[in-house]
This record gives C-alpha cells, structure tokens and sequence, in this order.
C-alpha cells in the first residue's frame, strides 16, 4: 500500500511539471530548463496532433494562436526602435489567459 502511495505521488509531481511547463510556454514566459521546454515542445505537438485527428478542444488551439499573438508582442515590447508600449488583448483572448 505504501509503495502505491509513493509512486501516485511521483506521477502528481511529473503530471504537474509537464503541465506546467505547458502552461509557461503558452504565456511565453521564459522557460530556464531545457527539459522544460522540451516537454512544453512535445505537449504542444500533442495539441496539434489531437486537434487534426480530431480529438482535441478548439480551446487548445486558440491558446496556441494567442501564444504566437504573445510572442510577437513580446519582442515588439524588447525592441526599443518599437512604439508598442503594452501588450493588447481583445476580450476573448483576455478569457483564454484566464482559462490556462
């Protein structure tokens, strides 16, 4: 029984790292480790693959189109020679931050 435990506990702690690492790189924060960027990598090749055999949510692939939205104005924020000056999100991208 207690080895059951220990090893629900390791699969908690695995889920919620790939999950995690997930979730930073959709708000494209920097991920440090390169494992987690390699899971966040995998993960996101799942989305795609489960959205095109038909599987997946239409949610994940909207969080994948805003991910690419936060990239872009990521760097135009970095730029100096660039006049954005915030990040801007119309309301249902607003709901899908949320939502991850």
């Amino acid at each position: 029984a207690a080895s059951a435990v220990i090893s629900a506990c390791i699969l908690s702690a695995i889920v919620n790292y790939v999950r995690s690492a997930y979730k930073q790189k959709l708000l494209v924060e920097d991920n440090k480790t390169k494992i987690g960027s390699f899971v966040a990598k995998c993960m996101e090749y799942g989305t795609q693959f489960g959205s095109c055999i038909g599987i997946g949510r239409a949610s994940d692939m909207e969080k994948l189109r805003l991910k690419a939205i936060l990239k872009k104005q990521k760097k135009e924020l970095r730029d100096s020679n660039h006049a954005r000056s915030h990040y801007e999100l119309n309301r249902a991208d607003e709901n899908l931050i949320i939502e991850t």
